[in-house]
């Protein structure tokens, strides 16, 4: 779930994630929540991604991750939430890396996430959205 558009079925992994989520034991359950979250996002259900890491939050205690913090300020975005996005990009941002060697793949998907963020939330007038549009 780390890339856009990764697979031609966009419900394929939703399905997976949904079928995983019911059948793991509560005390996984946030870890699961959380991948079903990003598969709901990759599909373009936004708000379905907002309420599945809300549960999963609530079920850590209000616990939450990067990973977390960069989905809710892409599907907040998607929907228009401005002030919630820029909240969650806020909190990114903030986030400094770990240098433990065990947490470098961690690290890994927190960075590509966060370029993800920036680049889909942060407008750049020197890049457009859409650099091939004609004037």
């Amino acid at each position: 779930m780390l890339a856009p558009d990764a697979v031609a079925d966009r419900e394929a992994p939703v399905r997976v994630a949904e079928l995983a989520a019911n059948e793991v034991p509560q005390a996984q359950k946030p870890i699961y929540l959380n991948t079903l979250s990003a598969a709901f996002y990759r599909a373009g259900r936004f708000q379905e991604a907002i309420s599945r890491l809300e549960d999963g939050i609530r079920q850590r205690g209000g616990g939450n991750s990067v990973q977390d913090w960069s989905f809710l300020a892409l599907a907040h975005h998607r929907l228009g939430h401005d002030v919630d996005t820029h909240s969650w990009l806020k909190r990114i941002r903030a986030h400094r890396p770990s240098e433990r060697t065990q947490d470098f793949w961690d690290e890994l998907e927190i960075r590509l996430l966060r370029r993800e963020a920036e680049s889909v939330i942060v407008y750049d007038p020197a890049f457009p959205s859409d650099p091939f549009a004609r004037n």
